[in-house]
């Protein structure tokens, strides 16, 4: 499980509740192939956790190309919940409560 430390802050997947997943494109063949997972520190930060193909977000640059690659970006309250809406909108309310009407 990965682990980074971002700004002082300590981002660990193995101590964090796992709230929502993404996977995008199964394949491993297809370049854009990504997953992503989306965590709630034990503090109560959030972050996202990533791995990806080499034309995703999630790749890393080596010598002139790119390859596989995976990280963790930290989220604030405001960014994890648009990406809950775009990636994960059926467990928007069991994450964060139920939204008015």
């Amino acid at each position: 499980m990965l682990t980074k430390i971002i700004e002082g802050q300590k981002y660990d997947c193995a101590t964090a509740e796992l709230l929502a997943l993404r996977e995008h494109r199964n394949y491993q063949s297809d370049f854009d192939w990504c997953h992503e997972r989306l965590y709630r520190k034990k503090s109560g930060g959030y972050f996202l956790s990533g791995v990806g193909g080499p034309a995703s977000q999630w790749a890393r640059a080596t010598g002139n190309g790119r390859i596989d690659g995976e990280d963790i970006l930290a989220f604030t309250e405001t960014e994890a919940r648009a990406w809950v809406e775009a990636h994960a909108n059926d467990c928007y309310e069991e994450i964060f409560g139920p939204v008015p009407e």
